[in-house]
């Protein structure tokens, strides 16, 4: 056996540790000791019907052994006659052992043997053809010489040879079937994970492609950890800036300020140039006094001269500060300077007064005429600009429903156009509610008598205010009108019998906080629904919700969309009633395993069957796999809704 993987006893040659260099070099010395095993076993001679060939040899039997010994060369020619041939006569089989020699000779001629059949009667020593069941002397374990390889020999011989090859190793992985199982039958096996590992990135110095995402970190960590996009946008300061100092300062804040910050101005600074001005107008008006009028004429024409720049001044500084109408917001004052802070100019086109606060002009007053102001827009391929009067900061955005994230997902400054940072598709929904701005300059209080507490309202027939003695202040304390939340957590709900979400919970591995859950597949739609009694101060109108939810371990891709609709059952009506539009929230994102995410609140949700005060109300949630926004490979398991519905009544009665 010509193998480098053989040792010269014939046995594989294997690492006698138990343990080889690599998981694919041991492989590979299993599959080739199995191979050379088979060669080997190829190359021995069967116990029964065996073919022998070359020249094989075996020990000489004693002469006249009558045995199933193998008769060698040596044997058959010690076999041959050392007596003269009996003379012929009598036709006789004989007795004895020996044959006659080829070149014997009889007294006379008639009695010769026939040469003619010796050589089908007996083997000849060079390269024998042997038929029947020829035996012979089983050699020792081991030998490895010219010896007759009997099945006895053969069978020992590959018992061991197997027994080596296993070596030791595990039951799950002690045949080749098993080993071939444990890398999935893959006669490719050293490609396939060349190919695999091709598409990792180092560990040192990678480059990255596509949209590697990583976890954010904490606001003004300091590490070498990488940073996320939206770590970059939390280092925004959300402080007021300092105001300015007469000395420049470099600061020691970990945030960055935004890009359009304004510094308040410093009393001390503004007052110390306020007196510089004062102490120069006071010499100057020292040094008029200590001059020699020659007439009280030129007295009195340096008096109008003065009087006369004063007036000049004067409407100077207050042309510096009210600019006149304009059509569009200038950007330098009437004299062409820079605009100074608090100049204010009345938009002719939009008939709103606006002040500029350094970063921009702002309207005096709200742009919206009364509370709000709605637009609704069918957008066309790629539109960005969408018209629209508000406040700048008091307007929310909605795209199919789903609302937008401000300064992120789109930018409205101007107070006169919205521009989405995306472009919309042709006949997405575009919604633009617009917040007017006010305060309250006196407030409204009932009767001042202890015992007569009744809080004024307004007479919804005549518009004038009157006291309403029914309600009183004492009613009302500790209640607030407007927006309320419900949270229904995930045990509330119940699964849909067809396509539902999976009932589970989790345990934190520290301090064993259990976390109910719906469990939502990656794979498909699934859905999950509960049901809220409302109360008789719901205003019966639209409602939103928030999602509490987290996810189990996972490599890449966090993106999750959950959607939610609703449908009204009023007493009498079908239970079996279709849910209204279903409304999501734009994609969150995870990232950590077993931590809480919350979603941000999504566009209004219109119930359907006409809802009203106190009636049943059934909410279908499930989450869209097929949206492009949500990319989790795993479960997205949902802990529970916040559902945020507005009163108009402090009481159910």
């Amino acid at each position: 056996m010509a193998n480098d993987y053989y040792t010269t006893s014939g046995y594989p040659a294997f690492n006698q540790s138990g343990a080889s260099s690599s998981a694919r070099e041991e492989f590979e010395l299993v599959q080739t000791a199995f191979d050379d095993a088979e060669t080997d076993i190829d190359l021995k001679a069967n116990a029964a019907d065996s073919a022998l060939t070359g020249t094989p040899v075996a020990p000489t039997a004693t002469v006249d052994t009558d045995t199933t010994q193998i008769a060698t060369t040596a044997f058959v020619l010690a076999q041959a006659g050392d007596v003269v041939a009996i003379m012929a006569g009598v036709a006789s089989a004989g007795l004895s052992e020996r044959y006659s020699r080829m070149d014997h000779r009889h007294p006379h001629d008639t009695d010769k043997l026939d040469v003619s059949t010796a050589s089908t009667t007996y083997a000849p020593l060079a390269s024998p053809t042997l038929t029947g069941d020829p035996k012979a002397p089983t050699a020792t374990e081991g030998d490895n010489d010219t010896s007759i390889a009997t099945t006895a020999f053969v069978t020992v011989a590959v018992a061991s040879a197997v027994s080596a090859l296993v070596d030791g190793a595990p039951a799950t992985l002690d045949t080749m079937n098993e080993i071939a199982a444990a890398i999935a039958d893959d006669d490719n096996f050293a490609t396939t994970m060349t190919t695999a590992l091709s598409t990792k990135a180092p560990l040192i110095s990678p480059a990255l492609t596509g949209i590697p995402t990583v976890p954010t970190a904490v606001q003004d960590v300091e590490t070498t950890q990488a940073a996320s996009t939206a770590f970059v946008l939390n280092q925004a300061s959300d402080s007021t800036p300092l105001q300015d100092e007469s000395a420049a300062v470099v600061g020691t804040s970990e945030r960055y300020s935004r890009g359009n910050h304004v510094h308040p101005i410093n009393p001390v600074i503004q007052n110390n140039t306020d007196a510089a001005a004062a102490s120069a107008a006071a010499a100057l008006v020292s040094e008029n006094n200590s001059a020699d009028s020659e007439t009280n004429a030129a007295t009195s024409e340096s008096n109008a001269a003065t009087s006369e720049s004063n007036a000049a001044a004067s409407y100077d500084s207050f042309d510096d500060r009210y600019l006149g109408a304009k059509s569009s917001a200038p950007s330098v004052d009437n004299d062409g300077d820079p605009l100074i802070f608090g100049a204010m100019y009345f938009n002719s086109s939009t008939d709103i007064m606006y002040v500029y606060g350094g970063s921009g002009w702002q309207a005096a007053g709200s742009s919206v005429n009364g509370t709000s102001g709605r637009y609704t827009y069918t957008a066309t391929s790629s539109q960005t600009d969408f018209a629209a009067t508000y406040d700048a900061g008091y307007v929310d955005v909605y795209l199919n429903g789903s609302k937008l994230q401000g300064t992120v997902e789109f930018t409205a400054t101007n107070g006169t156009n919205v521009v989405l940072a995306t472009g919309a598709t042709t006949g997405d929904i575009v919604d633009i509610v617009a917040y007017g701005t006010f305060e309250l300059s006196t407030a409204l209080t009932g009767p001042a008598s202890a015992t007569d507490n009744a809080i004024v309202l307004f007479d919804g027939v005549t518009g004038k205010l009157a006291k309403d003695s029914t309600v009183t202040i004492s009613d009302l304390q500790g209640t607030t009108l407007g927006k309320q939340t419900i949270f229904i957590p995930a045990g509330a709900m119940t699964a849909q019998e067809t396509s539902g979400a999976e009932a589970g919970s989790i345990e934190t591995t520290t301090n064993k906080v259990m976390l109910g859950s719906m469990d939502f597949d990656a794979t498909a739609d699934e859905f999950a629904q509960f049901q809220v009694k409302m109360p008789e101060s719901w205003d019966a109108g639209t409602v939103t919700a928030q999602f509490v939810w987290s996810h189990p371990s996972t490599s890449t891709n966090f993106g999750v969309r959950f959607f939610i609709q609703g449908v009204s059952i009023g007493d009498g009506d079908a239970g079996d009633t279709a849910f209204g539009t279903a409304v999501g929230h734009t994609a969150d994102t995870g990232g950590t395993t077993d931590d809480i995410y919350t979603t941000v609140e999504t566009g209004a949700i219109t119930i359907s069957n006409t809802p009203a005060k106190s009636d049943y109300v059934i909410f279908q949630v499930y989450r869209d796999v097929s949206d492009a926004g949500d990319t989790m490979a795993v479960d997205a398991r949902l802990h529970g809704v916040a559902l945020f519905y507005t009163t108009d009544s402090a009481t159910d009665d």
